[in-house]
C-alpha cells in the first residue's frame, strides 16, 4: 500500500490555478536550488501514487538522498506560503485576519492613523458578514489604539462605546456557543449512528426538539439563527416529519436570502442549507420547486465561485447533480437521468475525486449507479457503486455505507457472481455486527439474497422465498424514514418483483408504474 504523505496529498489537492500560481512563482526564483524543489514538485504532480524510495531513485541526480527530507520539508512549507498568498482574499475570515495582521504590523512601527484605518476596514467588514469572533480582537485593537492616540476626555468616550459595542458581540458570542454545542452534539450522534429507522432510535432527536434553546424562534444574528433552523430542520428530518422539517428548511434559506453578504460569508452552510431543503422537498414530492432550487443553487455557484470557499463551490455542484439526478429517477426518466451523467461525467468525477470530500456526497454514486441497473448498464452499476466501497469507511455516513453495500449484492446477483456475492456478504456482516445493530432492511435483504444465490431456486420456491420478503419491505416503506425513502426511490421492491415475474427490472418499473396509475 502507497505511503500516505502529507507533501504528495497537498500537491494533489491543488487545482489547475494554483498549479499555475506556484510553478510561475517557484520558477521566478533566481536560486538554482528553488528550480531543483520545482522539478520535485513536477514529479510529485505527475504521479498517482507515493513510493518514497521510487522518488529517492529518480530524483537522486537532483537531490541527495541524505538532504531528499529536507528538501520536502522545505517544499511542503513553501507552497503553504504561496497557497496562502494565492487565497488571500478568498473568504471573508482571511480579509479581515489580513487586517489585523496589518494593523499591528503599522501598530508596532507607530504609524497609529494608518492603523486605525486598516482596522475601520476589518470591523466594516465584520460587522457585515456577522464575524462575532473577529470583532472581539477588533475590540482589543481599538483599546490599544485609543489608548496611546486619544485624549483623555475622547478616550472616555471610547471606552464607553467600545464597552457597550463588546458587551452586545459577547452577549451574541454566547448565544452562538449554546447553539454550536447542540448542533455538534445532533451531527455527531447523526454521522455516528446514521439516520434513525425505528421510533426508539428518534428518542435523540426528539429530546432534543425539547431543549429549552429550541421553543421559539431566537431575537438572535444571522449566524445563530441558522443554526438554530439547522438543528429544527434535522431532528424533525430524523423524525420523518418532512412537512415541518421543510417548514424549519424554507426559513433557514429565507435567513441566507435576507442577508446576502452572510450567504457568501458562509457559503458552505449555505450550500448545506439548500441541500437539506431539497432532501425535505424531494421526499415530499415537490418537483417543480425542486427544479426551481436547483437552477438556483448552480447559478450562485457559477456567479459566486471567485467569492465563496472551493469546498462550498464543491457541495454546491454536487447536490446540483445530485438533486438533478434524484428528480429525474423519481420521475422514472431514467435514459433522460443516463445522457445527464453522460453530459456532466467530467464535473461528476471531478467532485468525487477531491479528497474533501462531504460525508453525503457519496449518494451521489449510489444513485447513479442503481439508475444504471435499472438500465441493464450492470458493469456501469459495479463501477460507480465500487467508488462509495473503495473509500475509507470513516468518511462515509453509515446508512449510506451500508445501503451501497447491499445494493452491490444486488448488483452481484444479477451478474451471476455468486461466490464474489457470499464473500462480500460474509464481510458486510461482520460489519454491520461491529455496529451492534442491524435495522429490518439490513438483515432481510441480504439473507434473501443469500438463499437466492444458494438455491437458484425455480419460480415456485422463489415465491415461498419472496412473498413474505415483499409483504416486509412494503411494511417498512410504509413507515417513514431513510430506509423507506431508500427503499422507494430506488426501486428495491420492483427489483424483487422482477426476479419473481421474469422480467427486466425497468419492465417491472413501468409495469408497477401501469398498476399504479390503474388503481
Amino acid at each position: 500500500m502507497a505511503k500516505e504523505d502529507h507533501l504528495f496529498q497537498l500537491i494533489k489537492s491543488l487545482d489547475q490555478g494554483e498549479k499555475r500560481y506556484l510553478s510561475l512563482n517557484i520558477t521566478n526564483q533566481k536560486s538554482d536550488e528553488l528550480k531543483d524543489y520545482l522539478r520535485l514538485f513536477d514529479f510529485l504532480q505527475k504521479r498517482s501514487e507515493y513510493e518514497e524510495d521510487i522518488a529517492k531513485q529518480e530524483l537522486s541526480h537532483i537531490i541527495p538522498l541524505h538532504r531528499f527530507a529536507a528538501a520536502k520539508n522545505y517544499l511542503y512549507s513553501k507552497l503553504l506560503n504561496l497557497l496562502r498568498d494565492y487565497h488571500a482574499d478568498d473568504s471573508v475570515d482571511t480579509q479581515i485576519r489580513n487586517y489585523l495582521q496589518l494593523v499591528e504590523l503599522l501598530f508596532k512601527k507607530g504609524l497609529i492613523r494608518q492603523a486605525e484605518k486598516q482596522l475601520t476596514s476589518a470591523k466594516k467588514l465584520a460587522e457585515k458578514h456577522f464575524k462575532n469572533r473577529q470583532l472581539i480582537q477588533i475590540y482589543d485593537w481599538e483599546y490599544s489604539i485609543s489608548t496611546v492616540s486619544e485624549t483623555p476626555d475622547e478616550r472616555e468616550i471610547s471606552f464607553h462605546r467600545i464597552d457597550s459595542e463588546e458587551q452586545l458581540t459577547l452577549k451574541n458570542l454566547s448565544f452562538q456557543f449554546d447553539y454550536h454545542r447542540v448542533h455538534f452534539r445532533l451531527f455527531n450522534h447523526l454521522y455516528q449512528f446514521g439516520v434513525p429507522q425505528k421510533e426508539e432510535d428518534r428518542i435523540f432527536f426528539k429530546e432534543i426538539l425539547k431543549h429549552p434553546l429550541m421553543k421559539q424562534e431566537p431575537d438572535v444574528p444571522p449566524y445563530t439563527l441558522d443554526l438554530y433552523y439547522s438543528i429544527l430542520n434535522a431532528c424533525n428530518y430524523m423524525c420523518a416529519d418532512y412537512d415541518k422539517a421543510a417548514v424549519a428548511g424554507k426559513a433557514r434559506l429565507e435567513v441566507f436570502a435576507k442577508h446576502e453578504d452572510f450567504a457568501i460569508g458562509e457559503s458552505y452552510q449555505y450550500a448545506a442549507a439548500i441541500n437539506n431543503y431539497l432532501q425535505n422537498i424531494n421526499n415530499l414530492g415537490k418537483w417543480q420547486e425542486m427544479e426551481l432550487i436547483i437552477e438556483n443553487a448552480n447559478n450562485f455557484a457559477d456567479k459566486q465561485q471567485k467569492k465563496i470557499l472551493g469546498v462550498s463551490f464543491m457541495l454546491l455542484k454536487f447536490v446540483v447533480h445530485q438533486f438533478k439526478i434524484k428528480l429525474l429517477m423519481s420521475q422514472k426518466r431514467f435514459e433522460e437521468t443516463d445522457n445527464w451523467i453522460k453530459q456532466q461525467n467530467k464535473e461528476i468525477s471531478a467532485l468525487l475525486e477531491n479528497k474533501e470530500k462531504e460525508k453525503n456526497v457519496y449518494i451521489l454514486p449510489l444513485s447513479i449507479s442503481v439508475n444504471s441497473f435499472i438500465l441493464g448498464k450492470n458493469d456501469e452499476a459495479l463501477h460507480w457503486i465500487r467508488t462509495v466501497l473503495n473509500d475509507d469507511r470513516n468518511s462515509i455516513r453509515n446508512d449510506i455505507y451500508n445501503f451501497s453495500a447491499i445494493f452491490n449484492l444486488m448488483i452481484h446477483y444479477e451478474l451471476g457472481n455468486y461466490t464474489v456475492l457470499e464473500s462480500q456478504l460474509q464481510s458486510l456482516q461482520r460489519y454491520l455486527a461491529e455496529q451492534g445493530k442491524k435495522s429490518d432492511f439490513e438483515t432481510l435483504v441480504p439473507n434473501l439474497l443469500k438463499k437466492m444465490a444458494e438455491r437458484k431456486p425455480g419460480r415456485e420456491v422463489l415465491k415461498k422465498l419472496l412473498g413474505p420478503a415483499l409483504d416486509k419491505l412494503r411494511e417498512i416503506v410504509a413507515q417513514p424514514g431513510f430506509e423507506s425513502t431508500f427503499i422507494k426511490q430506488f426501486y428495491i421492491i420492483e427489483w424483487f418483483e422482477s426476479k419473481l415475474n421474469r422480467k427486466s427490472f425497468l419492465e417491472q418499473i413501468n409495469l408497477s408504474q401501469k398498476y399504479e396509475s390503474e388503481g
